[in-house]
């Protein structure tokens, strides 16, 4: 039998947006209740997706912090080489005022945040180089592959030169897998192309270089794969239940 968690700790547990994986990494205030040691093991098993948990309370007037996770032995590390950042906190106490050596939010963009009726707030930081329409677009690039990995959402811009491509991720297997972003010419041709090996964090960012193109309009496709065997992964768009074998388009762009 599982040990009661903390409301607010039970609830991000339970939250469709607080997403694991390297570089995501979970502070936990109470300004007056600790984690007692089963607990902070069970969380440790619970948690271990997220690159580390720190739980942060008073006792006698001084911080305390109790870690769990990857990165457990850090303790009061500043998540500066984080990407995001899930602060969990009973709103009845008021916003957090944390110990310098963990203050994170001035080097963070508040993304989202939810609030429940019992008090407890869950936010999301992206480190600033992400775009906070990962979390909060209205209509995601949601792709659910048959391996089990989740495209959660997908961004583009587009450049004079480059095109900057941003991903957020909630689940990815354990074998190492790679995506290719291949771009088509008006006739159907493959005139470029990038590959990336897919990290283990959630979100990822690529710009890739279009200079050598000549003007026109060209479709960008997305490929996921297996690093190992090369062999493509099949899947489905959320929103239409569109079904592809290989490669799916997301965008049509135009360079001049």
């Amino acid at each position: 039998e599982p040990p009661p968690l903390p409301p607010a700790i039970d609830r991000f547990a339970q939250s469709t947006f607080a997403l694991p994986g390297n570089g995501s990494s979970i502070v936990s205030y109470q300004p007056s209740e600790s984690i007692d040691r089963d607990t902070l093991a069970y969380l440790g098993r619970l948690l271990a997706d997220w690159e580390s948990f720190h739980h942060l309370y008073r006792h006698n007037g001084e911080w305390v912090t109790q870690s769990a996770g990857q990165s457990a032995a850090d303790g009061e590390d500043s998540l500066r080489n984080k990407r995001i950042a899930h602060l969990i906190y009973d709103a009845s106490d008021g916003l957090p005022l944390l110990p310098e050596s963990i203050e994170f939010r001035d080097e963070f963009n508040l993304c989202r945040r939810q609030a429940h009726d019992d008090g407890s707030v869950i936010e999301i930081y992206l480190k600033p180089e992400f775009s906070c329409a990962l979390y909060t677009s209205d209509h995601p690039f949601r792709v659910r592959y048959d391996n089990g990995a989740q495209l959660e959402n997908l961004l583009y811009d587009i450049g004079q030169d480059y095109v900057d491509i941003q991903l957020l991720w909630s689940r990815l297997p354990r074998q190492t897998h790679s995506i290719s972003f291949q771009f088509f010419d008006a006739s159907g041709v493959k005139v470029a192309g990038q590959d990336y090996v897919v990290s283990r964090s959630p979100v990822a960012r690529h710009q890739i270089d279009i200079s050598s193109l000549p003007p026109g309009d060209y479709s960008v496709k997305i490929i996921y794969y297996n690093f190992e065997t090369g062999k493509s992964v099949p899947g489905t768009v959320n929103s239409s239940g569109e079904r592809f074998e290989r490669a799916l388009e997301f965008a049509t762009i135009r360079k001049s």
